[in-house]
């Protein structure tokens, strides 16, 4: 197969052989490249976003690169808080859990103290980090809750208690954060 190619060096056409493996594979190239600048999008990710893929689709989907989201922000980590705040439930979830078997009577079976051990380890990181979203800001009033909370009342009282100076603040900031009525998840 035969194309007009132009000489880099001098300029001029000639008629030359071309592999057309690699000129599929040039235009495929270009087209990835074309997608990385117009969406930011890192090449990397156009390729292993395309793999597999035929030439016809990649370059279909390659021109609509303008419609994924620019990617001039940087990758929020995950907050460390709410993760805190994840794992701090899921502690106290199998300290509770871990009640109902022998020996769990007495709150001193080693898997209920090992459950405490990470429900420490988790309330201790998120008193450390800072939260970077609402759902860390969440899980420090959730912490705050279970520490201010109004005890162990009937539960037709709790709605009253839960509006004292100590809580009312807490279980605003909650709700705030989480958009759900009701109190703190703990």
């Amino acid at each position: 197969m035969k194309h007009q190619i132009k000489n880099l060096e001098s300029g001029t056409e000639k008629n030359q052989p071309i592999d057309p493996v690699a000129a599929a594979y040039a235009e495929k190239l270009k087209a990835l490249k074309d997608a990385r600048h117009i969406s930011g999008m890192p090449l990397d990710f156009w390729v292993d976003f395309t793999e597999g893929l035929d030439h016809g689709t990649v370059a279909r989907l390659c021109s609509r690169a303008d419609l994924f989201p620019k990617y001039n922000q940087p990758i929020q980590p995950i907050d460390p808080v709410a993760a805190a705040y994840a794992d701090w439930l899921q502690a106290r979830k199998d300290w509770r859990d871990l009640i109902n078997i022998e020996g769990g009577e007495d709150f001193s079976h080693p898997l209920q103290l090992e459950a405490q051990g990470r429900e420490d380890a988790a309330a201790d990181i998120m008193l450390q980090e800072k939260p970077a979203s609402m759902m860390g800001f969440a899980g420090l009033a959730a912490l705050a809750w279970c520490f201010n909370a109004p005890g162990e009342p009937k539960p037709e009282e709790l709605p009253e208690l839960a509006q004292s100076v100590d809580c009312g603040p807490i279980l605003a900031i909650w709700r705030a954060c989480t958009g759900k009525d009701g109190f703190p998840e703990t």
